[in-house]
């Protein structure tokens, strides 16, 4: 519905002249819309959903000049340029214009190449978890040595020289020591 309404505006815009505007041209399009017979007087009820669409450039008004252009190579750039204006390039001609949507093959080509993507993101990040668990593991091994060193010097440590509050404070740690690991 959309695009057959589209066709007649376009149709109305490439045969208006100049000093009308825009709203013009849609109360025209829609009364040629109404005086089709396929339509039966209806009007057309979808043109917030035509005005969402009139805005990409496939759907956008084409003027004479547009439809007729071909493209022929430059000098030794290797630019492209339209036949009826030679001074300017497809690259103005494309800043102007707006971007169509990728076409289906290319959106699955896409996806492809996002999943080989993931998976060799996935892949790399198992990697290195792996080797963080075992950095983290050799890690803990060497925390639990040094602390296991550490309780051996204090139960090994030489009281005589000690104070009484030094002694006190030296048994209360040995005792705890010990029933850590189940002396």
């Amino acid at each position: 519905m959309t695009s057959l309404f589209n066709g007649i505006y376009n149709k109305v815009h490439s045969q208006w002249g100049s000093g009308c505007n825009d709203a013009d041209i849609l109360v025209k399009a829609h009364e040629e819309w109404m005086t089709e017979p396929k339509n039966k007087n209806k009007p057309f009820k979808y043109e917030h959903v035509w005005r969402i669409l009139a805005e990409c450039q496939k759907f956008a008004p084409q003027s004479i000049d547009h439809r007729g252009m071909k493209k022929k190579k430059t000098s030794a750039s290797g630019k492209y340029t339209s036949s009826s204006n030679p001074e300017m390039s497809v690259d103005e001609d494309e800043e102007r214009s707006c971007s169509r949507p990728i076409g289906q093959k290319a959106a699955k080509r896409k996806g492809k190449n996002k999943l080989a993507a993931y998976e060799e993101l996935k892949e790399s990040i198992d990697k290195n978890m792996e080797e963080f668990t075992v950095y983290t593991q050799q890690k803990l091994e060497e925390i639990r040595s040094h602390n296991r060193t550490r309780e051996y010097q204090i139960l090994m440590k030489d009281t005589t020289a000690m104070t009484q509050e030094q002694l006190r404070i030296h048994v209360h740690l040995c005792d705890e020591i010990k029933k850590k690991w189940g002396i």
